[in-house]
Formats: structure tokens, C-alpha cells, sequence
């Protein structure tokens, strides 16, 4: 379980710690992330970004900003 998870080591042991009244002094700090967003940048690294090329295509820069004249997109071909 990522540290960043709400409720890792106060609510859900991390790392094989035991649950505990505060998170370790090294990680608070940090935000935290709801299990549905971990889930949603999950789904999204599986679907766009893990075992696909390290060239980013105009297409696939127009579906992450929503569209293809955006700024960072201008220069894909």
C-alpha cells in the first residue's frame, strides 16, 4: 500500500507496520490519495502510459489535454 494512501498507518497497516495513532514523522506531509484516485492513475498508467513507446504522439497529447492545439502539443507531429 503507498504511504500517500488516506489513513496508511493510522487507519491501514503500511508496510508491515501495525496501525498507529500518527503516520511515521518522514511521511506526513505529503497529501494523500483516495483509494478511487489511486485506482484512476492506476487504470490511466495501464491504458496510456506502461508498455507503450517513449515518443509521445499529437493524438495522445490531444486526448491528455483535451485538445490538439494545445501549447504542449503544438510541436508533436
Amino acid at each position: 500500500m503507498p504511504f500517500f494512501l488516506k489513513g496508511a498507518y493510522t487507519a491501514t497497516s503500511c508496510w508491515n507496520t501495525p496501525v498507529q495513532e500518527e503516520a511515521p514523522a518522514e511521511v506526513t506531509g505529503l497529501g494523500s490519495l483516495s483509494a478511487d484516485a489511486i485506482d484512476a492513475l492506476v487504470a490511466y498508467l495501464g491504458a496510456r502510459i506502461i508498455g507503450k513507446s517513449d515518443t509521445i504522439t499529437k493524438a495522445e497529447c490531444a486526448a491528455y489535454f483535451g485538445n490538439a492545439t494545445h501549447p504542449t502539443c503544438a510541436a508533436l507531429d
